[in-house]
C-alpha cells in the first residue's frame, strides 16, 4: 500500500500534471467510387451540403460540409472520409447519388422514372 501511495504522489505531482485529451474523433473510411464528380456535386447539393473542390483543374478532393457534419471524398483513391458519428450522413449521400444516377440514365434512355416507396423506384419504357 505504501509502494502505490508513493508512487501515486510521485505521478501526479502538482507542477507536472499528465492529463488525458479532453476529447477523441474517431473517423471512419468507406469505399465510394464515384465515376462522375458532377452526379456527386448533384447529389450534395440536394442534401444542402456546400462544397469545396481542392485542386480544381483535377477535383481530387471535394469536402462537403452541413452544420457540423464533415465529409471528404479523396477522388483518386475513392475513398470518403467523416467522424464516426455521422456515418449515417455519408450512407445518406450514398443513396443520393444513387438516385441522381439512375435518375440521368432514366433520362437519357427516355425512361419513366416511378418512386414505388423510400429508395425504390420503378423505370418502364414506354
Amino acid at each position: 500500500m505504501e509502494c502505490v501511495e508513493t508512487f501515486m504522489k510521485e505521478y501526479y505531482k502538482e507542477e507536472e500534471v499528465l492529463s488525458m485529451p479532453c476529447y477523441e474523433i474517431n473517423t471512419v473510411s468507406v469505399e465510394f467510387f464515384m465515376a462522375n464528380i458532377d452526379f456527386l456535386l448533384t447529389a450534395l447539393k440536394e442534401l444542402g451540403y456546400e462544397v469545396q473542390l481542392h485542386n480544381k483543374f483535377d477535383y481530387e478532393k471535394v469536402l462537403a460540409g452541413s452544420g457540423p457534419v464533415v465529409i471528404e471524398f479523396d477522388m483518386v483513391t475513392g475513398l470518403a472520409k467523416v467522424e464516426s458519428k455521422y456515418q449515417d450522413k455519408l450512407n445518406a449521400v450514398k443513396r443520393q447519388y444513387s438516385k441522381v444516377v439512375i435518375a440521368e440514365v432514366a433520362k437519357k434512355k427516355r425512361w419513366v422514372l416511378k418512386e414505388m416507396e423510400v429508395n425504390k423506384v420503378q423505370l418502364r419504357r414506354y
